[in-house]
């Protein structure tokens, strides 16, 4: 990690292990302590790691937890509306779309709940969504293998979602 000194330079950089091949990284607030985390992608192992921040600039040693094949690339947000936040993944061998619910602690419910996308998915983007007068979380997969997108619309509650539509085929 590079932490910018404020003039468009940076300080020495800052490593931090996480499981192999990691591929996709994003932030979020795993643990509700209003300060930002890091989700990391690992392309191989099946897995994806947390690490909590310190508020500092630094992070906390990295949780591993699982995930399914070949995850690919990952997003955060509020799936299931418990203010805790959730981790989306595409997974590229099995072609899901996984959705694991955060315990708030920095660590996730297992198994994943898996929706099916088209072939090949490569990344994942969570928006909200204006529906029914509420504004719900959504998911949108690039589907490189298909040459499409799939959207996916939350149904108000955990584990209530389905393809809204797939686009590019």
């Amino acid at each position: 990690m590079w932490i910018g000194n404020g003039d468009g330079t940076f300080r020495d950089p800052k490593d931090y292990k996480t499981g192999r091949r990691p591929l996709g990284v994003s932030f979020a607030d795993f643990n509700n302590d209003s300060l930002p985390d890091l989700l990391v992608i690992n392309g191989e192992g099946d897995s994806f790691t947390t690490l909590l921040g310190n508020g500092d600039a630094t992070f906390q040693p990295g949780k591993d937890s699982g995930a399914d094949a070949s995850p690919n690339f990952g997003a955060a947000h509020d799936f299931d509306g418990d203010h805790i936040a959730d981790v989306a993944i595409v997974n590229l061998q099995s072609t899901d779309l996984s959705i694991l619910f955060g315990r708030g602690d920095g660590t996730f419910h297992y198994p994943p709940r898996n929706y099916r996308t088209r072939n090949g998915p490569f990344a994942v983007a969570s928006y909200r969504v204006s529906a029914d007068n509420m504004e719900e979380p959504g998911l949108v997969t690039a589907d490189n293998g298909a040459g499409s997108v799939s959207v996916f619309l939350h149904h108000g509650r955990k584990g209530q979602a389905s393809a809204a539509g797939r686009a590019g085929e």
